[in-house]
């Protein structure tokens, strides 16, 4: 039977996470890119990083489910979980699951991306 310490597991972890900011900023560079345009990796890493945060704070923990989160951040700023009374109603109202509040939240995402 394989037995995997805490130190490995800390390992793969880490490793898990290096290669979700990899894929993110590919993935923010290809389908955000004129909101992206001038940040560098450096700062694509830290909006991944604060929209990785955000999302387990709200229980939110698949990969596709914290890539809307961090979306949200693109478009809206940091802070766009408590700047506005949407995205307030959704990530607080505990009759709906994750994947609803990410899918609510990704329309409104769309919406604006309509706008401009």
């Amino acid at each position: 039977m394989l037995v995997i310490r805490p130190e490995q597991m800390k390992v793969l972890d880490e490793y898990s996470f290096k290669q979700f900011v990899k894929s993110m900023l590919d993935y923010l560079k290809s389908n955000h890119a004129p909101r992206v345009v001038g940040k560098t990796d450096s700062e694509l890493q830290g909006i991944i990083e604060v929209g990785t945060d955000k999302a387990e704070g709200y229980g939110i923990e698949t990969e596709d489910e914290v890539r809307g989160i961090i979306e949200c951040l693109v478009v809206f700023g940091n802070a766009f979980d408590v700047d506005n009374e949407w995205a307030i109603k959704i990530l607080h109202d505990e009759s709906i699951g994750a994947d609803e509040k990410v899918r609510l939240l990704l329309e409104q995402v769309q919406s604006r991306l309509k706008e401009k």
